[in-house]
């Protein structure tokens, strides 16, 4: 991590009066005001029927009087035995090493990363409500016009700028230890964790805004705790589940006691405990991401951030939209994963697709990969919201999908692309929603019903096998977010399928045997993924079941109309990932055309003891048989992909089962 530069903090300096630039409103919502002083009003609150009062900047003591400080030195108080009454100073030495103290008179040395000092509060806490009047309203439309202030006035009603923080609420807090930091390494630790791993994803924090100091009334105590929920999560060596629960509980304290008033580090921290994820999708909580998600976009409208204007977002644009499209972009794969409507609805938001211009360094690659990542979420947001609603697309709307995603991928950098390139974690965690957009686009109908048009969704599907392949042999499987238990599954589906026809069977079961393995590791910090797997081992013994009783009969595939060759074909999509893959969906296409089905009298409704299904499959299975096997010359197809060409390669897929309810996370 690079390092961050920042000014000492300096607690003991004394500053002149400040001069009142903003009145109360304006200063609440963050945006410029042009008051002239104490007697004349602003434009804003002129033009939305406002009173504008000055706002007076309320300050505590300074510094901890003489008598006080030396009275504490002589009983000899430390951060021990008094941790409400004394200031927790944590210094870096010259040479490097940290030291631990309590110092009341002394200022503290800021470390060159982290805040280093730290006071819990002992009194009810005042500070300035920015929820005051922020709440975005626009009901013109609805009922009329001719009010100009229909979404303004608040009546007679004057709601103080100042929020109390009540003795009940700090009691509860301190129950919760949400006061309580862990030791300056463990702190700093779990903050690189976040900056190297999850903040390129979730970029909902200013890395600068997030070093510094953090006593009462500077920085966000909430934003911090998130931070380190999410360093957490990423650091399972260091953080057992018990610590990870006692941070997350602290979090989700401050929030529940409406700790923090600034609705930006609200919703940063609504999206950081979304990495939190305790159960399965299956399981109804409100401890889910989900359930934070919704939150999360509540809010988001409220603030008015669907609808944004330079008065809302101030100085603060990048990270409002970044925080934005953060959210749209959990939305999506949640909606996905789950197969529940999404939150939120594109028609009625009129931001911009996100760029790297609203990063504080757009030159930092990981701002490039953030934007690009957020693009095919939309994508395949938006193809599977289609499947979910309707079951099945149609000729006219693949064709669409297939522009949009040839469009993105014509459009991505060169550096992004993992042709001959050595391992890349970030890129291959790109990558992988990119290829399952390519699989679902270009599965067949029915699992029953494979054609040569499903050519590219067999090739997606093994190109993203190598892909989770080569990130559990380098142990950086613990790293990936919840979204890919479902990557997961829909990559082992195919293999599956393979599992009953006779040249791939050694192969499917190489592969799943090695996607169970991923599957085990990310179950030890993804719930859904320990119950994506026992679905794959239910599906697995269910078809290897039905292969034992089969009794089958030929049959002639049923012509399937939705598969007709879109305008843009296929393997265009594919051209990124190189030539020898090329030559690969050229091998798989012919061999397609020779693809005869069998049905069978076995299902897995015949084995309900291994797998219940949601609901009614088909009454037959098909057991598809190659006319020429396409395995063995391929053994090192993909070696100039990803550089492990000790790895063996499953070569297709058959594709997906018809139905994905079969398969709840």
């Amino acid at each position: 991590m690079a390092d961050l530069q920042i000014s000492p903090y300096k607690p003991n300096t004394i500053q002149g009066k400040p001069s009142l630039r903003a009145c109360e409103v304006c200063y609440s919502k963050k945006i410029r005001c042009d008051t002239g002083g104490h007697n004349s009003a602003c434009s804003y609150c002129v033009s939305h029927g406002i009173d504008c009062a000055a706002r007076t900047r309320k300050r505590k003591a300074q510094s901890i009087s003489r008598n006080a400080s030396n009275k504490r030195q002589e009983q000899g108080c430390s951060a021990a035995n008094s941790p409400a009454e004394v200031r927790r100073t944590y210094s870096r030495e010259e040479n490097g090493t940290v030291r631990h103290g309590a110092s009341p008179n002394t200022s503290p040395v800021t470390s060159p990363y982290l805040f280093v000092t730290y006071q819990p509060a002992t009194e009810p806490i005042s500070s300035p409500d920015a929820f005051h009047n922020s709440s975005y309203l626009s009901r013109a439309a609805i009922l009329g016009d001719e009010f100009a202030r229909i979404d303004h006035s608040h009546g007679e009603r004057r709601a103080s700028t100042d929020h109390v923080l009540s003795k009940t609420d700090l009691e509860v807090l301190k129950l919760y230890k949400a006061f309580e930091l862990p030791i300056a390494p463990l702190r700093q630790s779990l903050v690189d964790a976040y900056i190297d791993h999850a903040w390129v994803w979730m970029p909902v924090v200013d890395l600068s805004k997030l070093i510094g100091t953090y006593t009462a009334g500077e920085g966000s105590l909430l934003v911090l705790q998130a931070v380190l929920l999410v360093g957490a999560i990423m650091r399972p060596e260091v953080c057992d589940k018990d610590f990870v629960d006692e941070q997350y509980r602290k979090v989700k304290a401050l929030l529940n006691a409406s700790y923090e008033r600034d609705p930006m580090h609200i919703l940063t921290s609504l999206c950081l405990i979304q990495w939190y994820a305790p159960t399965a999708p299956k399981d109804v909580s409100t401890d889910t991401p989900r359930a934070w998600a919704t939150s999360a976009v509540g809010l988001a409208q409220q603030v008015g951030l669907h609808r944004p204007t330079d008065a809302l977002f101030g100085d603060h644009k990048g990270v409002w939209r970044r925080i934005w499209w953060t959210l749209a972009t959990r939305d999506s794969l949640m909606a996905s994963a789950h197969g529940r409507p999404r939150m939120m609805n594109s028609a009625d938001s009129a931001n911009e697709m996100i760029t790297v211009d609203d990063f504080e360094d757009p030159r930092d690659r990981r701002a490039a990969i953030f934007v690009e990542y957020v693009k095919i979420c939309q994508i395949l947001g938006d193809l599977c919201q289609l499947l979910t609603r309707n079951g099945r697309i149609n000729h006219r709307e693949r064709a669409e999908f297939t522009w949009r995603l040839k469009s993105y991928l014509d459009a991505l950098p060169e550096e992004f692309l993992i042709v001959d390139k050595g391992y890349d974690f970030e890129l291959a965690q790109m990558h992988i929603p990119i290829l399952s957009t390519i699989s679902i686009l270009h599965r067949p109908r029915s699992v029953f019903n494979i054609t040569p048009a499903n050519a590219a969704s067999i090739v997606a599907g093994n190109l993203s096998f190598r892909l989770f392949q080569s990130i559990e042999l380098r142990g950086q499987t613990k790293l990936l977010s919840s979204a890919f238990a479902w990557h997961l599954m829909a990559t082992c589906i195919p293999h599956l399928s393979a599992l009953r026809i006779r040249e791939l069977r050694d192969e499917a079961i190489y592969a799943l045997d090695e996607l169970e393995k991923v599957f085990s590791t990310l179950g030890k910090v993804r719930p859904a993924a320990q119950q994506n797997l026992r679905n794959v081992r239910a599906i697995r013994r269910a078809v290897l079941a039905s292969k034992r009783s089969e009794q089958s009969r030929r049959t002639t595939p049923e012509p399937d109309s939705a598969f007709e060759q879109p305008q843009v074909s296929p393997e265009h999509l594919l051209q990124i990932y190189g030539q020898e893959v090329m030559q690969y969906f050229h091998r798989i296409f012919i061999a397609l055309q020779d693809v005869q089905n069998v049905h069978t009298e076995a299902t897995p409704m015949q084995v309900p003891e291994m797998m219940p299904p949601v609901r009614n499959t088909p009454n037959g299975n098909i057991h598809l048989e190659m006319a020429t096997p396409v395995i063995g010359a391929y053994q090192d197809l993909f070696s100039n992909l990803f550089g492990d060409s000790t790895l063996q390669d499953n070569v297709w897929m058959k594709d997906w089962m018809e139905d994905l309810q079969l398969m709840p996370e």
